[in-house]
């Protein structure tokens, strides 16, 4: 029988550096994974390396589209789908051996406070349907460990999930929003058979909450984004970012998508933002949130059928 999903949870790379593991593209630009790109002399990483030193941060993924809009570039090094694969595959093989095969050694504090943190939502909603951005199995094994069940979750970019490949079962690439010439197309995320827009409509459709947590909401990801927030009226929306700065980048992304203001978005959803800089903090404050200020809200969870 068809479960419906009232909470619908949006899990990105925040979720894995708030467990303490190197997940971010600054940490696999110092891997030995990318400097045996630079040493090859790999076009792309040797941009993105320059962009890195001269801003202190690079966006991996617009990065590519920067790279593949540049035509005195690509004239230069046409081969970019070539170039392009030996990057994912740089990436992957960074998280196979890096991440996923260095885990803690028993959980750390951030991991169990984690957890609790995850204990805290399935008592509020047992009915969550996850969709994770992040290549790891880091969030799905935490969340089983907490809850003693293995959640219901799609890995919209793919993941590794142990297996030595290609790379080929990884996302990267660009949203259709970033246009590139038609060449270029096995840029587009949508071309991954990973990319499944009728089940992450289906699943905003059914939420009554949607919850975001570590979410950049970059170019890279904007159909999910703009999509979820165009199409989440009278629903709870629950963003749970880290610090002031990142509320408010937050918020200003809800605009970009929306055309709305902050005001006119909140007048026809509940938008309620939280701070993960200190779990043990973020925990209280979402319990004296659902249970002092907004208890129907709760009560409307766990009487839906």
């Amino acid at each position: 029988m068809y479960m419906a999903y009232s909470t619908l949870f949006l899990v990105g790379n925040g979720m894995d550096k708030a467990a303490d593991y190197p997940t971010g593209y600054s940490d696999f630009y110092q891997s030995v994974y990318f400097n045996k790109l630079l040493s090859d002399k790999n076009p792309i990483a040797l941009y993105v390396q320059e962009k890195n030193t001269i801003e202190n941060w690079a966006d991996l993924e617009q990065e590519l589209f920067n790279y593949a809009s540049d035509d005195e570039i690509i004239a230069l090094h046409p081969n970019l789908e070539e170039d392009f694969k030996q990057v994912r595959m740089a990436l992957y093989m960074y998280i196979y051996k890096k991440v996923e095969y260095s885990r803690h050694d028993g959980y750390n504090k951030k991991v169990l406070d984690l957890q609790h943190f995850l204990t805290q939502l399935f008592s509020e909603d047992q009915n969550i349907r996850f969709f994770s951005f992040n290549y790891t199995t880091i969030f799905d094994d935490i969340w089983e460990e907490a809850n003693k069940v293995k959640p219901v979750i799609q890995h919209v970019h793919g993941n590794v999930n142990g297996i030595e490949t290609d790379g080929n079962n990884i996302v990267l690439g660009i949203d259709e929003s970033m246009q590139v010439k038609q060449v270029y197309n096995f840029l587009y995320k949508p071309y991954n058979v990973s990319f499944n827009n009728y089940e992450f409509l289906n699943a905003i459709k059914e939420a009554k909450r949607i919850i975001i947590f570590g979410c950049s909401m970059g170019d890279s990801d904007r159909w999910y984004f703009e999509t979820l927030f165009n199409n989440c009226t009278n629903k709870l929306v629950e963003i749970i970012a880290y610090g002031e700065d990142e509320r408010r980048r937050s918020e200003h992304r809800i605009t970009e998508l929306t055309n709305k203001t902050i005001a006119t978005f909140s007048s026809e959803t509940q938008l309620k933002t939280f701070d993960n800089s200190n779990i043990g903090t973020l925990i209280h404050s979402r319990d004296s949130y659902y249970n002092y200020y907004n208890p129907s809200f709760l009560d409307s969870l766990r009487n839906k059928s």
